[in-house]
């Protein structure tokens, strides 16, 4: 009972987390990207909380009430390995749609937009091992709300610094056919 109860609390942890931190991050204009980016985050993290939940109810039981480190160590690992492997998995899949490029998914190039889903797993995997293996103190729970802080922060502003904050406006001015003046209609499309 108690390895379930292990799954069941890193798995809502880590769905809980990757939620918060995608539609929060969008919600505050934080995150780099637009709808696209918040839905390659949600399909790239799907199957993690089963993963951060197998490896939750699997973790030794002799080390289970110590080892903040270790267990937010853990679930860091755990985040980056699935994410990189999620990543190159969607790659795949995509490219082999368009016909590919005739290399190795695993020497595809990392975008600075997959700052944003590598740590935003990286922090789900590292609070969902917190609070699913350890002793869920106030130590473990302040590091888990640093950490999704930091998550929420950090990548925005890395790809903003990197980017220079540079955005591409395009603006297409069309003649309505009247001859009366009229002042343009100005609309926004961030998903393109």
């Amino acid at each position: 009972m108690a390895r379930l109860s292990r799954f069941a609390i890193a798995a809502a942890t880590s769905i809980t987390t990757i939620l918060l931190l995608t539609y929060g991050t969008y919600t505050l204009r934080l995150l780099a990207g637009g709808p696209l980016t918040r839905r390659y985050i949600l399909w790239s993290s799907f199957l993690l909380p089963i993963f951060l939940g197998l490896f939750a109810a699997l973790w030794p039981s002799a080390t289970l009430k110590r080892g903040v480190l270790a267990a937010g160590s853990a679930g860091a690992g755990i985040g980056l390995v699935y994410i990189y492997l999620a990543t190159r998995v969607l790659f795949w899949v995509v490219f082999k749609r368009w016909g590919g490029f005739g290399h190795s998914i695993w020497l595809s190039p990392i975008d600075w937009v997959d700052l944003g889903p590598f740590t935003f797993a990286i922090a789900a995997g590292a609070c969902a091992m917190l609070l699913a293996i350890t002793s869920r103190g106030r130590k473990a729970l302040l590091t888990a709300a640093i950490l999704v802080i930091i998550a929420a922060i950090a990548p925005g502003t890395i790809f903003n610094l990197v980017t220079h904050n540079q955005e591409l406006t395009i603006a297409v001015v069309t003649p309505l056919g009247s001859t009366a003046p009229t002042s343009p209609e100005i609309g926004e499309r961030i998903d393109i």
